[in-house]
């Protein structure tokens, strides 16, 4: 490249506040210069120049080579360019051009680096080219006007850059390719297209519905659940063990019967021959204390199984709403994938028309993929809570069908100090620790009666055969017996019953101050994500979408007023509040849940405090 084709530029410093002015000169000018050498034909819009708020964005694809510029003497503080063609020269009455830039400082000991012909500023001020008239001036796309990086071992190369083992560090430039002012817009198009590869379809595990369309309702899945839970089974076998415990703690104790001989041989005569009986008489009502703490132990494991219905149907609610949250979360995801795909398709075309950059896209590509993955995360893990909703059931081959109902149906209101109330009322924890302080006061009470000797009766009836003047006389015999308490007097199962008291009773207050934690805990959750809900429903949804489509349609009116990155943000933001919004709706039903456990109802959707 001669030195006739190359700008001279002089590196003046501004002070900070004339900046912003000096900024906007440069735009201005720079608008004016690109004009010069824009589309001969209203057709050809490969040949349209945007301008953005802070940066100039050009799609040329008809620019010469500048690959390999010429190299400037390194004494030279020329900014080479490439050459132009006749009508992109700016003739001498146009007024200097500034350009204004930022500059860092690579080297503490040199100002200026001869390698790279570029001019580093010490003060990390602002400074400005400045192009003096007559001189040629081109814009280039983003690799040609790429200067040279400085070398040398203090000097910083490929500013910005991302290391060499970033995950994509290693993908190739995008670069439009030269396009001929005569091509149709189809042809440009298809040119477009295949700078772009297609957007992947997202695999996800299928799910089997049912063919025939049939919904099952939440009261359908826990009567399935009470049928088939084997937890549910556990509990009614521990329920009925319990009794058998009690039966058999009331029990009288059996008599024994036997044959007795006393004295056989006894001058070579048969002796006593007979029978005997004997029975032991229970005393002080140990039968009935026994009985009665059995009983006790045996009502409590009656509202352990309640407990554990409950906690079954609460793992059914739980998957069930989570399998709600996942059919509305694919509905919305689908919606927001078409909707970036539209966007990314749309932006593609004005790609193709000369009005986009070529990178600009490829955002709106990123945000349609992150879409779709997405949509693949919600159906799989449709699939997945069907199939531990089948698991948690008992049913492992239950049908997948679509759940009845809706996020949005009206949840139950719930007042916190009826709520409290409730649960110490009926809460079935609450009753088997009170039952099982009741069986151990009676326990404690039959140990200290325990000491209190039993009586053992033996009687014994007989043939006397001993004596040949009385002979086959009948005898009977009698003997009453109680043993002596000196030295066991059930001191060590007193202590045991006494300390069992103890803990139970304690056990009952910890159970107690643990469902007050638990139920302000889920209270909490459940006023919090309501209300969360609320909003995004009713303003933060419908003014973000408000300001997604006014900001798209005024970007496709007046580009070059919009920056492309505001349809970014807007969009990143409008697919965030979706997410946080299902994630509160989620947190909502699931600290419903939580409050039906807690209160132990029977049906979740008639929970409502505030009206009883």
């Amino acid at each position: 490249m001669n030195s006739s084709n190359a700008i001279e530029t002089k590196m003046v410093s501004y002070p900070p506040q004339r900046e912003g002015m000096l900024c906007a000169l440069a735009m201005l000018l720079l608008g004016a210069v690109a004009g010069t050498s824009g589309c001969r034909s209203m057709e050809c819009g490969w040949h349209t120049y945007r301008f953005a708020k802070t940066k100039v964005d050009v799609t040329q694809p008809n620019l010469p080579d500048a690959s390999s510029p010429e190299p400037v003497s390194p004494t030279s503080n020329a900014l080479p360019m490439p050459e132009l063609n006749d009508s992109s020269s700016v003739t001498s009455s146009k007024p200097p051009l500034r350009l204004v830039g930022y500059s860092r400082t690579v080297d503490s000991a040199s100002s200026q680096n001869e390698a790279s012909n570029t001019v580093f500023s010490n003060d990390n001020q602002p400074t400005v080219q400045i192009a003096e008239p007559n001189d040629p001036i081109m814009l280039l796309s983003d690799e040609s006007t790429k200067l040279p990086s400085p070398s040398g071992p203090s000097a910083k190369s490929n500013l910005f850059d991302l290391p060499s083992d970033f995950p994509g560090g290693d993908a190739a430039p995008l670069q439009l390719p030269r396009m001929d002012a005569g091509e149709s817009a189809v042809q440009r198009r298809s040119i477009v297209d295949s700078l772009f590869e297609s957007l992947p379809v997202a695999k996800a595990d299928s799910i089997p519905f049912d063919d025939e369309g049939r919904v099952i309702t939440l009261t359908e899945l826990q009567d399935i659940a009470v049928e088939n839970n084997p937890s549910l089974q556990q509990a009614v076998a521990r329920v009925e063990a319990a009794r058998g415990r009690m039966i058999q703690a009331g029990l009288y104790p059996n008599p024994t019967i036997g044959y007795e001989g006393d004295t056989l041989g006894t001058a070579d005569t048969n002796g006593y021959n007979g029978g005997f009986v004997t029975q032991q008489i229970v005393t002080a009502g140990k039968l009935q204390l026994a009985q009665t703490s059995a009983m006790m132990e045996m009502r409590a494991s009656e509202y352990d199984l309640r407990t554990t219905r409950i906690e079954v149907a609460t793992a059914v609610r739980r998957l069930y709403f989570s399998i709600l949250v996942e059919q509305e979360k694919i509905r919305l995801y689908q919606s927001i994938q078409r909707l970036s795909q539209e966007v990314y398709e749309a932006q593609r075309t004005l790609v193709a028309g000369g009005e986009s950059a070529v990178y600009e896209p490829l955002q709106l590509r990123v945000l349609a993929v992150l879409a779709s993955n997405n949509v693949l995360t919600a159906k799989n893990a449709l699939a997945a809570y069907w199939r531990q909703l089948s698991a948690s059931i008992g049913v492992p081959d239950l049908p997948a069908c679509k759940a009845y109902g809706s996020i949005e149906m009206e949840v139950p209101q719930i007042e916190l100090q009826q709520a409290f109330d409730l649960m110490l009322a009926r809460n079935a924890d609450l009753t088997a620790a009170q039952f099982r302080i009741t069986g151990n006061q009676y326990n404690l009470r039959l140990q200290r009666v325990t000491p209190i000797p039993d009586v053992t009766v033996y009687s014994a009836l007989q043939r006397d055969s001993t004596s040949p003047l009385t002979p086959n006389r009948t005898t009977f015999n009698m003997q009453v017996s109680v043993p002596v308490p000196v030295f066991n007097r059930n001191q060590g199962n007193i202590s045991t019953a006494r300390a069992t008291l103890v803990d139970a009773d304690r056990n009952y207050t910890t159970v107690r101050n643990q469902l007050q934690s638990d139920l302000a805990d889920a209270y909490n959750r459940y006023v919090t994500s309501q209300a969360i809900v609320t909003n995004y429903r009713d303003i933060i949804l419908p003014d973000q979408v408000r300001v997604y489509r006014a900001t798209y349609s005024r970007f496709r009116i007046a580009g070059e007023e919009v920056d492309f990155a505001q349809i970014i943000v807007t969009q990143q933001t409008l697919v965030q509040a979706v997410v946080s919004y299902l994630d509160a709706v989620t947190a909502q039903w699931q600290s419903t849940v939580d409050v039906a456990r807690l209160l132990q109802v029977d049906d979740l959707f008639t929970m409502n405090l505030s009206q009883q």
